[in-house]
């Protein structure tokens, strides 16, 4: 089974100050994917290296998330709020799947 994955992130960062402190609000767009494609040959022994082609799946997932949080700073404390919210999809393409009774799937 072979795996690619991708990702990047960026955040931007702004420095200010209220009430007498410096603060920091930053906030962040992510995205990933992944593919994972998966193929399975039955051999003619339990040791065989090869065989038929009986499973045929490309797997593919993406997220994008997008944080902010803000750093309060007062005499020496600092809190942290912050937000996160993500979005995940998940396609499957079952091209091949020798024997099995259930119908090919498929996702978008």
């Amino acid at each position: 089974q072979e795996f690619t994955n991708m990702g990047s992130e960026i955040r931007l960062q702004k420095d200010y100050s209220l009430i007498e402190a410096d603060h920091t609000l930053t906030v962040g767009l992510g995205i990933h994917t992944a593919n994972s494609p998966f193929t399975q040959e039955n051999g003619s022994s339990p040791t065989a290296t090869s065989g038929t082609l009986t499973r045929d799946i490309d797997r593919e997932t993406n997220v994008t998330s997008f944080v902010v949080e803000n750093a309060f700073r007062f005499q020496g404390w600092t809190v942290t709020p912050g937000v996160r919210a993500e979005t995940i999809q998940q396609k499957i393409d079952e091209k091949l799947n020798v024997g099995s009774a259930v119908p090919l799937r498929k996702s978008n």
